[in-house]
């Protein structure tokens, strides 16, 4: 007896390690840097000493969120890939316009295999919680029965593709005079009532004297959905209370929606006065969770994820949860927004205990889009290179930034303490992040030197020899006459392209007179980009820090009109605020290891070659084995 525990404990050492990779979307590796440098990520901190992590990451180009995702899952440029930008072309040249375009996120735009779907064609456990690429799952399930592997080790679900209700604060404007009693609440008539729709789902909130609350006034909102009765209805109660370090005042989830297409939205109760001058009653938003997972498992699973991302930054930055710092506010809307991110994290974790317990994955993917978010909305305010740069209001941001990453950190560390040393757990991001305040306005670049012309607010294809087509930002693409609608026979496309380089590099800013555009490349001239043929633009450029590229007409270039400014990503991968990140920990990983940067495409390769999983087979990038102490031989 004691031989065969020590053989079936040997056994479970040898076992090869699980492969846990989250992304943060949006991480700079120069912001993650800094606050390391100030002790301010702890997980971080402890993977630094426990782990390895890259220098830093060379993004793909263009360093967007759908080409950087599918970079390090297929291991691929976009040359390969497919995916050439957010956005992709609709379909093949001679069937679709330069103003056609796909989602760049969607699994039908790939044209190489993602990492989670080679390891189910070799029968490993899957759990996708959330991948760009992985939606619809219906191409992948298609390749993992072609090679006679169980689709049922596949095991995906996104939301982002099914936004069943949007996020909206109820004020003391929606609610009025109680018109109908609420069993089990004593009425009066200083109560107030709101009466509202979320995705088909009727909602009452009653706004009431608690009589257990020492609290005179109005102190309690009541939720019911269905009806008032509180008769075979979901039910929640809540009390007010300002922005906190915690997630105890947000109500229970709701559904809303109907069968597969339902989804979890909750309650949170900012404030309510005595006497009902003041409500602010928050609601998240609501999104289906669809994928290659159904019927029992999906409903346990929803069971301890209930929501999905409520990404309220948009919402945030219009006033949706009060003035902001930009506004003059008190920092209270930063605090709420923040308080809506705790949460979040909370629900991933969750999420993801509950996949690590349940399907024990050899691979499992979650992703976090608030990072990105917050980058976008503050960082126009934040980068300090930027002209113009308040170093006053940016004092004041900074902390709430700083906790949306300490909040993204704690939930890391969670899953590195729940899957302990049977798992290598990689924390990556697609992309950086720098700020900007002003704009080139290609289109209106190229209709200057008679290459592009619009009709109405539409570019006219009829007079258009080339322009920054419905998928790209930092290309241009010839509008060639074996092109739907095209007009540039083959021996006037050289001409053009010469014409729009120098179209490009003559734009200087009216107010500097400094040039906006700092180099043009055609793609076979940097052959290590990965964005040479299929889908891929004819002509490249970057441009000076401070401005970013639009597909638009008018003004060469143009401020941002917003006081935010803006935080941006695209530029030349090896800008320094481009870069993103790699942090790994676990069984073989060699401890304290400051390895060398990496490109995107060398991350899976290097993962796959220390835990025993295949790389995906149309990888381009290599594995990087000082990496490892240790690996698991396939």
């Amino acid at each position: 007896m004691v031989s065969l525990l020590l053989a079936v404990a040997a056994s479970l050492q040898n076992q090869p390690p699980a492969l846990v990779m989250i992304s943060w979307d949006g991480a700079p590796d120069w912001v993650i840097d800094r606050l390391l440098e100030e002790g301010k990520l702890p997980t971080l901190g402890r993977i630094r000493r426990e782990g390895a992590c890259a220098e830093y990451v060379v993004p793909s180009f263009p360093s967007k969120t759908a080409v950087g995702h599918s970079a390090v899952f297929t291991a691929a440029w976009p040359e390969v890939s497919g995916i050439v930008g957010n956005s992709v072309p609709a379909g093949p040249a001679n069937q679709t316009t330069l103003t056609e375009s796909l989602r760049g996120f969607d699994s039908r735009a790939l044209t190489a295999e993602p990492i989670f779907v080679t390891a189910a064609k070799a029968g490993f456990q899957v759990a996708v919680l959330s991948a760009t690429q992985s939606y619809p799952a219906e191409p992948h399930l298609a390749a993992i029965r072609a090679s006679g592997a169980d689709t049922g080790k596949f095991w995906s679900l996104s939301g982002f593709e099914t936004t069943l209700a949007g996020r909206a604060m109820l004020t003391e404007k929606d609610f009025r005079t109680v018109a109908a009693e609420w069993p089990g609440i004593p009425s009066s008539p200083t109560f107030k009532e709101a009466e509202f729709e979320v995705a088909g789902s009727r909602f009452f909130a009653l706004a009431y004297d608690d009589p257990s609350d020492p609290a005179k006034g109005l102190d309690t909102v009541a939720l019911r959905q269905g009806s008032r009765s509180g008769s075979g209805t979901s039910e929640a109660k809540l009390k007010p209370a300002s922005a906190r370090d915690d997630s105890g005042f947000w109500s229970r989830p709701f559904r809303v929606g109907t069968g597969e297409r339902s989804g979890g939205l909750a309650f949170r109760l900012f404030s309510l006065s005595p006497d009902g001058s003041r409500i602010e009653l928050y609601r998240s938003s609501a999104n289906a969770l669809l994928g290659a997972a159904a019927g029992a498992s999906k409903a346990s699973y929803e069971g301890s994820y209930p929501c999905f991302h409520d990404d309220a930054f948009g919402n945030y930055k219009s006033g949706l949860f009060g003035p902001t710092l930009v506004e003059g506010g008190s920092g209270e809307a930063e605090r709420r927004i923040v308080e809506v991110v705790r949460r979040d994290c909370e629900l991933l974790y969750a999420g993801t205990r509950w996949a690590w317990e349940n399907l024990r994955p050899r691979l499992l993917t979650h992703y976090t889009p608030m990072s990105d978010s917050a980058g976008h909305t503050w960082i126009g305010l934040l980068d300090p290179d930027l002209p113009g740069h308040d170093p006053d209001l940016a004092a004041k941001i900074w902390p709430h930034y700083i906790k949306l990453f300490q909040l993204q950190d704690e939930w890391l560390g969670k899953v590195i303490d729940l899957v302990g040393n049977e798992a290598v757990v990689a924390l990556f991001s697609d992309h950086g992040m720098e700020g900007i305040s002003k704009y080139l306005n290609v289109q209106g670049v190229l209709e200057q030197a008679g290459l592009a012309a619009q009709s109405g607010r539409n570019i006219d294809l009829t007079k258009t020899k080339i322009a920054c087509a419905a998928w790209e930002d930092f290309s241009l693409t010839v509008n060639r006459a074996d092109r739907k609608g095209g007009i540039v026979a083959p021996g006037e496309v050289e001409s053009v392209l010469a014409q729009a380089t120098a179209a490009l590099l003559s734009v200087r800013d009216p107010e500097t007179n400094l040039p906006v555009v700092t180099s043009v490349w055609r793609a076979k001239d940097v052959p290590g980009l990965g964005v040479s043929g299929g889908a891929c633009g004819d002509l490249y450029f970057d441009l000076a820090p401070g401005y970013y590229p639009r597909r638009s007409f008018g003004a060469p270039v143009t401020k941002v009109a917003s006081v935010w400014r803006e935080g941006v990503h695209g530029f030349y991968p090896e800008r320094r605020k481009m870069h993103s990140i790699l942090y790994v920990r676990g069984p073989g990983i060699r401890a304290g290891l400051m390895g060398p940067s990496l490109r995107q495409i060398d991350i899976v390769p290097t993962l796959c070659s220390g835990v025993g999983l295949p790389t995906p087979p149309q990888a381009q990038g290599h594995a990087v084995g000082q990496f490892w102490a240790s690996r698991i031989q396939r």
